[in-house]
């Protein structure tokens, strides 16, 4: 807030600035063929139902999840996990090994990471 004693009614907030797109943050693509295949390990249960969920959901709407960066909380509960189209979900220490990154069949890693929060690894 801004103190009541201080305002003088000059305050704006800024013009919106659009989203920088995913790929800008996110390491070069692997071959189609490798994202296809990419699963997170059945050892990994929770993560490994909610990706497949979420790519079966996501074809049946329509989106190609192979080729957009569909980043997905993996490891949330099988009603929390959510998918984010050109956005990450929230980083915090319990997602520590990353979001699922749909267009590469892997996990977001450190450095990936790194950029997300504005830093240069």
């Amino acid at each position: 807030g801004i103190r009541q004693d201080v305002d003088r009614g000059t305050f704006e907030f800024p013009e919106p600035i659009p989203c920088p797109d995913m790929e800008l943050f996110l390491d070069k693509r692997p071959r189609t063929s490798v994202v296809a295949a990419g699963l997170p390990p059945k050892t990994q249960g929770t993560a490994h139902a909610n990706v497949k969920n979420t790519l079966r959901r996501l074809k049946r709407e329509g989106s190609d999840p192979l080729k957009e960066p569909h980043l997905i909380d993996c490891d949330s509960s099988d009603y929390r996990s959510k998918s984010m189209l050109n956005l990450s979900p929230c980083l915090t220490r319990s997602r520590h090994h990353g979001h699922w990154v749909t267009n590469r069949g892997r996990r977001t890693n450190k450095p990936e990471m790194f950029r997300l929060h504005g830093m240069d690894p």
